[in-house]
């Protein structure tokens, strides 16, 4: 989650995907926490879930990004 929202300080990426990787970075964390706090299958299940979920978020924000960024 921090490499991802690291990509955010670099001129490939603009605002817009910053915004999306800090609210994907944010459930990240927190379904990590619940996991940590209580592990078992159900959380586990529920983090393996969300990252699959992360992931495609956050390549929809990499493509808006592109997209901004060549619109202007």
């Amino acid at each position: 989650a921090a490499v991802a929202v690291g990509f955010a300080l670099t001129p490939a990426f603009g605002v817009a995907y910053l915004f999306v990787a800090l609210a994907t970075a944010a459930g990240l964390v927190y379904v990590t926490w619940r996991f940590t706090a209580a592990p078992g299958p159900d959380t586990a299940w529920a983090g393996y879930k969300y990252s699959s979920m992360y992931l495609g978020i956050l390549l929809v924000g990499v493509i808006v990004a592109a997209h901004l960024r060549t619109r202007g």
